[in-house]
């Protein structure tokens, strides 16, 4: 065991710790929304990824096409996602999101950063320096694993 894994350990479980936190802390206004969490999913993939197909929503979903298709219907009824034949295969069906599905993301996101907001406010001073250096590191990382590997920066 290397020097370091205790420590990686230890930040993991507070990191998800901190996750459960913040999800419980909005969950009552989470489930008052009209989305459920494979439809959250889905709005999350389509807002990185515009355009997909049906079958690469499935395969990064890690579910069945007709899971999907009642998903992708569910969607397009609400307003959230709209569905188009892709010009080069017609046997495919594009999926992008709309701007009702970009605000529904988007007050999730509000959501979640209310409660954040909320606990950086118990924060000395130096504590949100510390963790704002430490917010830059790992967004340096990020880029180097992007440069190293491209893909990564498409899912």
């Amino acid at each position: 065991m290397s020097p370091r894994q205790p420590l990686e350990e230890e930040i993991l479980e507070r990191f998800h710790a901190l996750m459960r936190h913040v999800a419980e802390s909005h969950a009552p206004e989470f489930l008052g929304t009209d989305v459920t969490m494979s439809q959250a999913k889905a709005l999350y993939l389509l807002s990185v990824r515009p355009g997909t197909t049906m079958s690469s929503i499935a395969a990064e979903l890690g579910v069945g096409a007709s899971a999907v298709s009642g998903l992708v219907d569910r969607l397009v009824a609400q307003g959230y996602v709209e569905r188009k034949e892709d010009p080069d295969d017609r046997r495919q069906q594009l999926v992008t999101i709309t701007e009702a599905g970009t605000a529904t993301l988007d007050s999730m996101r509000e959501m979640r950063a209310q409660v954040t907001l909320r606990l950086l406010k118990g924060l000395a001073h130096d504590e949100l320096e510390a963790f704002r250096t430490s917010l830059i590191a790992l967004d340096r990382e990020v880029q180097r694993l992007d440069a190293d590997d491209p893909t990564l920066s498409d899912r």
